[in-house]
């Protein structure tokens, strides 16, 4: 099992209807973060940042990755 695979996420994102919203949201977030410049670290918690903001302008409470995996080191 890859430790990828062990990680938790969000279960609203496996709801049919919250799901693609959420995916959405992600798309968005990386775009107004990264725009078309290079990835740095770092920039995983700001896209999760903004997709968070995105989300709860829709009325979706979201976890990211980091709030789902206190105890790992994410970027």
């Amino acid at each position: 099992m890859d430790k990828l695979d062990e990680l938790k996420h969000d279960p609203q994102e496996d709801d049919p209807k919250k799901g693609p919203i959420i995916k959405e949201a992600a798309e968005q977030a990386k775009q107004k973060i990264l725009g078309k410049g290079q990835h740095n670290l770092g920039d995983a918690h700001r896209i999760w940042a903004e997709q968070k903001k995105i989300l709860k302008e829709r009325g979706i409470n979201w976890k990211s990755p980091q709030e789902m995996n206190p105890c790992a080191m994410l970027d």
